[in-house]
């Protein structure tokens, strides 16, 4: 090779170098690399080594790969199939699209429901619900202007994201209806974690939320309004959490009605439902048509539903606390449960200071009859532990109708208008129950035009006034405490401590251990009919011993026989004129009969006298004159006898 050629060569090589610097230098189509080729200088690219380097690439635009991985990718302008199969969390093997990973939980958002609030959002929110599947609110402001919002699917969740997610009714002038019916189809339905706004003030007036009457007579005397509910839960093993304001009548409600009439339905009721974490507020603000219109409504009303469960719960001035309601046979468990500030309703259509809508922060109330007509244990197992009552402007416990077998534990009332306690019905045992300033508002007025508060015990026991005052379970009230203190700030503005009586039905009160410190008046009032005081030593198979209601002569004893007594305990009776050799005493009613025991103190007569009991009935007992001979004799005019009586 000559040097020309030698030279020719090389800068043939040179331009190679040049033109393959070139091509990998100037702009042409861009390649998506992993990883940047590295060259060292003089070093030279072969056309293999080039062709490989770009099969590996992919191309930016209209290019395709597997297997890679996009860390921190950006797609703008461009679309993502939801086709492609994604598999789960946690190394699962098992690949799903990703379309059905995104309507695991549905949004009600893809629905188009509103959340500013200026459009109803109920028609959306319900679509959503229709899936079936569980169902996510996103935080914002919905509106619920026609119907409400309806589940019907078993164990369906509805969730919101917290309290700031607001659900506001907006049907100004129309009749009341709920915001969230849970349908008895719902069976183990969840509902968590909204704030619904019922805005019951803007309902207009409609019939009262109560039974027409009293008596549980099978389907034809209940009739309730339950689309004056705010939230009403018909399903079995439901469950609501949430923030629940301004409710027509009750915020929560637990039982099975008509969602075209509102009445009470003979559908079984709901059973064991449970309201849990819940806040209410001013509950029963809606009209109810009375003569006059009056205020009523609970933060929670278990209305039909049996074993209910109410817990971890609060509410706040609304009408009433917390309720177990008087008619188809309900029954729950309340535990750790706080009322402040229960409101009595500013008109009185019935009861005035005595019972009134409203101002109650737990009332406990039972039927006889379910609603189909079946026989019940009346409330046998419901209770109320932990309960606190702030500032009730009525009473902190009300028991009422056939509320047989409460049990009440740590039970605290402060600071209520009128009674800590007012038991009117069954035998209900009480364990650490404290009472603090009752009756503060003694004396004072809330509506305009009324008399003042009464002046009452701390604790009341008697027996309801109703059409069922023949029913065992209101007949023999029975209160048996278990450790009960009352206190006052200053001098205490309740009369007596322990109160007993008004109906004459056999109330009655067993303390053990309990000491009490008296009212202004006293520790114990003795009301007429009433029963003694029963302390552990003369108690006994909740059997009657004494009562405070004196006997009377129903003959035998002669004209004008006058009696001293002190009750049923102890009693003197001096003979009348033209006596007889037997006698009767009308006494109280006891359980089963009379026990009496009397002596002739008096030495008038000539022959030594002794009287016996001849015979008892529950409301008598027959005494017999006898003499030394055995044979009956007539009393001696002006004799003494004493006499006591025990009851059994």
């Amino acid at each position: 090779m000559t040097k020309g050629d030698a030279g020719v060569t090389l800068l043939l090589r040179i331009i190679g170098i040049i033109i393959c610097a070139t091509a990998v230098l100037v702009p042409g189509p861009l390649r998506a690399q992993s990883t940047v080729p590295q060259f060292s200088p003089g070093q030279i690219l072969t056309a293999a080594q080039l062709t490989a380097m770009q099969q590996a690439k992919v191309d930016v635009a209209g290019g395709s790969s597997t297997t890679q991985k996009l860390t921190t990718p950006s797609v703008i302008g461009g679309t993502m199939d939801g086709a492609q199969t994604v598999n789960g969390i946690v190394a699962s093997t098992q690949s799903r699209t990703l379309a059905a990973h995104l309507g695991d939980v549905v949004n009600v958002l893809d629905y188009g429901a509103d959340n500013t609030g200026a459009t109803d959002a109920v028609g959306a929110i319900n679509q959503a619900i229709a899936t079936g599947r569980n169902v996510y609110i996103p935080q914002g402001k919905y509106t619920i202007t026609a119907g409400w919002i309806d589940m019907t699917t078993p164990g369906q969740r509805v969730y919101c994201d917290g309290p700031q997610t607001t659900l506001t009714v907006a049907r100004a002038g129309y009749a009341p209806s709920p915001a969230l019916v849970i349908e008895p189809s719902a069976v183990m339905a969840e509902f968590r974690g909204c704030t619904i706004d019922h805005n019951g003030a803007q309902f207009l007036s409609t019939g009262p939320f109560v039974p027409l009457a009293w008596n549980n007579t099978t389907i034809g005397t209940h009739t309730n309004d339950g689309l004056g509910n705010a939230v009403l839960v018909m399903a079995d093993y439901a469950r609501f959490e949430g923030t629940v304001t301004r409710g027509w009548d009750n915020c929560v409600g637990l039982g099975s009605f008509s969602l075209t009439t509102g009445a009470q339905t003979t559908t079984p009721a709901p059973k064991s439902p449970t309201v849990t974490q819940t806040h209410t507020s001013y509950c029963g603000v809606g009209n109810h048509s009375s003569t006059p219109v009056y205020n009523q409504g609970a933060g929670v009303d278990v209305l039909t539903a049996t074993g209910a469960i109410v817990s971890d719960s609060t509410d706040f001035m609304s009408h009433d606390g917390f309720w177990i309601d008087t008619s188809g046979g309900a029954g729950a468990s309340f535990s750790n449960l706080t009322s402040w500030y229960a409101q009595r309703t500013p008109t009185l259509p019935s009861g005035g200071w005595g019972y009134a809508q409203g101002g109650v922060a737990f009332y406990l109330s039972g039927s006889n009859e379910n609603f189909d007509g079946s026989t019940n244990a009346l409330l046998a197992g419901s209770s109320c532990v932990n309960c606190t009552a702030i500032q009730p402007q009525m009473q902190g416990l009300v028991t009422d109708l056939h509320s047989n077998g409460l049990t009440v534990a740590n039970l605290r009332v402060v600071r209520p208008g009128l009674e800590c306690i007012w038991q009117r019905s069954g035998h209900t045992v009480y364990s650490n129950v404290q009472c603090d300033t009752p009756n503060y508002l003694a004396g004072q007025t809330i509506a305009a035009g009324e008399t003042p508060a009464p002046q009452v015990a701390a604790v009341q026991i008697d027996a309801s006034n109703t059409s069922d005052v023949t029913a065992p379970d209101i007949l023999n009230t029975l209160a048996e405490f278990n450790g009960l203190s009352v206190t006052a700030a200053g001098s205490p503005s309740y009369t007596y401590t322990l109160s007993l009586g008004s109906y004459g039905n056999n109330p009655a009160v067993k303390l053990n251990g309990v000491s009490l410190t008296p009212g202004t008046a006293g520790t114990f009032y003795r009301g007429a009919g009433a029963l003694s005081i029963l302390d552990p030593s003369l108690y006994a198979a909740s059997s009657l011993v004494s009562s405070s209601t004196g006997p009377a002569v129903a003959s035998g004893f002669g004209t004008g026989a006058t009696l001293q007594t002190n009750g049923s305990a102890a009693f003197s009776l001096t003979v009348g004129t033209s006596p007889g050799s037997s006698g009767v005493l009308t006494l109280p009613p006891a359980y089963h009969g009379w026990v009496c025991d009397a002596s002739d103190i008096t030495t008038q007569s000539a022959t030594v006298f002794q009287t016996r009991q001849t015979g008892s009935t529950t409301t008598s007992s027959a005494l017999a004159n006898f003499g030394t001979d055995g044979a009956q004799h007539p009393w001696v005019a002006g004799d003494t006898l004493l006499v006591k009586c025990s009851g059994y």
